[in-house]
This record gives structure tokens, C-alpha cells and sequence, in this order.
């Protein structure tokens, strides 16, 4: 995500944040489904979500974060 937004959006514009949030979830969610699908629209979601963290913080640990309490989330 990190190298996503460092190489794609170099930019401190905020059409580019937010082009570079809703892309970098679109190529999180197309990723966990490969396929064009209404599970895809949540994993989006969620990838936007992380997106937006990871710029917020300025740490890519805390969407590891999120993506681990979602994963485990999951098992449970």
C-alpha cells in the first residue's frame, strides 16, 4: 500500500488522496476476489479503509492491523 501511494500519487493534492484511496481499494478488493462480484464491493470498502489509515498515520502497521482483525474476525 505504502509503495502503491509513494510511486502512483506523489502529489499532495487532495484529488489525488482520495484517487489513490479509492484505487488502492479497488486493487485490494479485485485482488481478494478476482472476479467483479458484491464481495468485491467489501473488500473495496475495506482496502479504503486501510488506505486511508496508512495515510493518516503515516504506518503501515496499523492497516496490518486492520487487515489481521479483520482476517481474525473471520475465524471467529
Amino acid at each position: 500500500m505504502g509503495s502503491f501511494f509513494n510511486f502512483f500519487f506523489v502529489k499532495n493534492r487532495p484529488r489525488d488522496t482520495w484517487l489513490g484511496i479509492l484505487m488502492s481499494g479497488l486493487v485490494f478488493g479485485y485482488m481478494h476476489t478476482l472476479s467483479l462480484s458484491p464481495t468485491m464491493l467489501f473488500y473495496s470498502a475495506l482496502g479504503c479503509l486501510m488506505a486511508w489509515t496508512y495515510l493518516h498515520f503515516k504506518d503501515i502497521r496499523y492497516s496490518i492491523a486492520l487487515h489481521f482483525l479483520n482476517n481474525l474476525w473471520a475465524i471467529l
